[in-house]
């Protein structure tokens, strides 16, 4: 095993570095892809399919149960404290404009001088399946039901100029960016990122990138459409999770929220989202309170 510690309990000690399967008498970390049974529902209906992958930070805490951070476990950048559920929950300072969480309680605001804190369950992602011959590689595209994150923007550029190839959304899907946050570490086990492909993606520069974690463009977003008119497979709109209303990102009512998508428009010096009401639009670059919905590619021919 690699170099790093994780403390879970004072008769059990880890040593890791971004993990392999994670196992002890607590959670399970998802190194790979599970199918869930037919006829499980989501955002495109029953009629999909859909898959656990990866774990990351989702479900406000409920009020029974206690952390103790005396024991605590580091996936990547991130650090989870065991719950007395014996589930891992994720810290955070509130900074969130919704009016309230799944379970009816608000979403606060931490002021310079008093820090209003949560704890938020680390559950497995859930992902829908596109596409199982991802561009004709016989590759399965995962995309996820939820949008998981916020308070990144597109790119903190603010001239005219930006390039998904170099802006910040990628820098964090993919590597260490704003105070050591990097979705692909923090999502993933070391185990669960061999799982994942390198996918090559083009940008609106006409460049091609390659990147374990992607956003969607604004052409993949059309062919969902235009593909599924019949069924509810081109749904686009999107809930936030408890961690991304308590990081900032805008919700309207029953409404979904808004999400970034890779493709930009130079003209306007704005990129493109998928609004609340799943209605695709353009916003600046740099704003903050609009979503992460990842998607990535692997192979699942030989599971």
């Amino acid at each position: 095993m690699k170099n790093f510690s994780v403390v879970v309990f004072s008769i059990i000690s880890l040593i890791l570095n971004g993990g392999s399967e994670l196992k002890n008498n607590t959670y399970v970390f998802h190194d790979s892809v599970t199918i869930l049974p037919k006829g499980t529902d989501g955002t495109a209906g029953s009629g999909a399919i859909y898959a656990y992958f990866g774990d990351w930070p989702q479900t406000v805490k409920s009020p029974e149960v206690m952390i103790d951070e005396t024991k605590s476990i580091t996936i990547g950048f991130n650090t989870y404290y065991l719950g007395s559920d014996n589930c891992y929950y994720a810290k955070l300072a509130e900074h969130g404009y919704s009016v309230q969480y799944s379970d009816g309680t608000p979403v606060g605001w931490s002021w310079p001088d008093k820090k209003s804190i949560k704890y938020f369950k680390v559950e497995p992602i859930k992902w829908r399946v596109l596409t199982e011959n991802y561009k004709g590689t016989k590759r399965t595209l995962l995309f996820s039901e939820s949008i998981l994150d916020s308070d990144i923007p597109f790119d903190d550029n603010f001239t005219k100029s930006c390039d998904y190839e170099t802006c910040s959304v990628r820098k964090y899907l993919n590597t260490k960016l704003y105070t050591n946050e990097c979705f692909l570490k923090g999502a993933f086990t070391e185990n669960a990122q061999q799982n994942i492909l390198y996918t090559d993606i083009e940008t609106e520069g006409n460049g091609i990138v390659s990147d374990k974690i992607f956003l969607l463009s604004l052409k993949e977003i059309s062919n969902i459409e235009n593909s599924n008119k019949d069924s509810d497979m081109y749904n686009l709109v999107k809930f936030p999770t408890d961690y991304a209303l308590a990081k900032g990102i805008v919700k309207f009512e029953s409404d979904g929220s808004p999400w970034w998508l890779r493709s930009i428009e130079y003209e306007t010096g704005k990129a493109w989202c998928i609004s609340f009401n799943g209605e695709k639009v353009c916003y600046k670059y740099h704003e903050t309170c609009y979503g992460i919905v990842p998607a990535l590619t692997i192979d699942l021919r030989n599971r």
